[in-house]
C-alpha cells in the first residue's frame, strides 16, 4: 500500500514537473524565430539552399553568386575559420 501511495505521489510530482517545464519551453518557443540557413564560402546565408540557388539561376544575373547573395541581403554574417 505504501509503495502504491509513493507511486501515485511520484506520478503527480512528475506531471507537475513536466507541465512546469512545458510552459517554459512553450514560452521560449513563442519568443524565438527559427531560420533556415546555409554556409557558402565562409558566409552564413539566410534561406533554403535549394530555393536560393534556384532563384539565382532563374534571375541569371551577370554577377557572381557571392555578390548576388550580398546584394540580396541574404548574408547574415561572415564565418571565421
Amino acid at each position: 500500500m505504501v509503495l502504491i501511495s509513493l507511486l501515485v505521489l511520484f506520478n503527480h510530482w512528475a506531471k507537475l514537473y513536466i507541465m512546469k517545464n512545458y510552459n517554459k519551453i512553450e514560452e521560449l518557443l513563442n519568443l524565438t524565430k527559427e531560420y533556415n540557413v546555409f554556409e557558402f564560402q565562409g558566409l552564413l546565408i539566410r534561406g533554403y539552399r535549394v530555393s536560393v540557388i534556384k532563384q539565382y539561376a532563374k534571375e541569371n544575373p551577370s554577377k557572381t553568386f557571392y555578390v548576388w547573395l550580398i546584394d540580396k541581403n541574404l548574408v547574415i554574417e561572415e564565418l571565421k575559420s
